[in-house]
């Protein structure tokens, strides 16, 4: 690609091809050849994807944490409907359901969007009472910690849990105290 400086016969400066043309007329000439012929463009793209396996999933992954930076709660809401496909659960919430807020109701901290992986502060869509689906009011965006400590525990397994945790290292103390 080179630049003369000489606008094209559009009035675009930008670069130019190896073969002379307005990299800006070129992209728009593929565009209305690709909207004239779909079924073709298809066709090329998916032999292009055959062919550069590695290119193709770097763009992917590229276009897929745009996607994801950009509105998180589409992400999430994509994800939620895939779980309750597969775990049989009923899911009826929208975008508008999942409230994304500064910091983790249940930790207290500031929830962090990542590109990319998760990280232990990255917003997730948590339910509620675990025997219902993904449906309006059972859900809460909590960080991808609290969600993966809490699992499938109910509020009273949690209670059990932590009175056991509690008296475990209360005799730890007790024995390590006598030793």
């Amino acid at each position: 690609m080179y630049f003369h400086g000489r606008p094209c016969k559009q009035g675009h400066t930008l670069r130019r091809t190896s073969d002379r043309h307005c990299v800006e007329c070129n992209a728009k000439r593929n565009r209305d050849w690709q909207s004239a012929n779909p079924s073709a463009a298809n066709l090329k793209n998916r032999e292009w994807r055959k062919n550069n396996p590695e290119k193709s999933r770097a763009q992917g992954r590229k276009r897929y944490a745009r996607k994801k930076a950009a509105d998180p709660r589409k992400y999430m809401l994509t994800c939620a409907r895939r779980r309750a496909r597969v775990r049989g659960l009923e899911c009826t919430i929208a975008v508008t359901d999942i409230i994304i807020p500064t910091h983790c109701p249940l930790l207290g901290t500031l929830l962090v969007v990542n590109e990319g992986a998760h990280g232990p502060n990255s917003p997730s869509l948590d339910r509620v009472f675990n025997s219902y689906g993904y449906v309006p009011g059972n859900v809460v965006v909590v960080s991808h910690q609290a969600n993966a400590r809490k699992g499938e525990l109910s509020s009273p397994d949690l209670r059990t849990l932590t009175r056991n945790l509690a008296r475990l290292e209360r005799d730890a103390m007790h024995a390590m105290i006598k030793k």
